[in-house]
């Protein structure tokens, strides 16, 4: 899977300066959700069952970026 983007970064740098808006292309490969992924799922491991518990439910559907991996 590779998904192209625009990363754009309107942060402050670390020594104050404003940072101008960057705009270019990036690779969102398989190395990038794998690794988003690894923390997506220790999130889904623990907040997963305390809204089953919670709310009653039976699944939760995951709408967002990435995998779905919830």
């Amino acid at each position: 899977m590779l998904t192209t983007g625009l990363a754009v970064n309107t942060a402050t740098a670390l020594n104050g300066e404003s940072m101008k808006p960057e705009a270019g292309a990036y690779a969102y490969d398989n190395d990038f959700f794998s690794y988003i992924e690894e923390g997506a799922r220790r999130s889904a491991q623990v907040i997963v069952p305390l809204l089953a518990k919670s709310f009653h439910v039976g699944s939760v559907l995951d709408v967002g970026c990435g995998r779905g991996i919830w």
